[in-house]
């Protein structure tokens, strides 16, 4: 489930406040992809956890 939620692209409306009305499209759309990154390899790093928690 987590990783189809993680394959799904984001829409205009979800896209917009990431933008926060600025004019350098691209470097906010950098920053964005940094932090859904992060947010990613934190989860995944969650998950690993709770796996080998369970694991034993």
């Amino acid at each position: 489930m987590l990783a189809r939620a993680h394959a799904q692209s984001p829409g205009a409306l979800e896209l917009a406040p990431q933008l926060k009305g600025r004019r350098d499209v691209d470097a906010a759309l950098a920053t964005c992809a940094l932090e859904y990154a992060q947010q990613t390899e934190q989860d995944h790093a969650e998950l690993v956890a709770r796996l080998g928690a369970n694991a034993g």
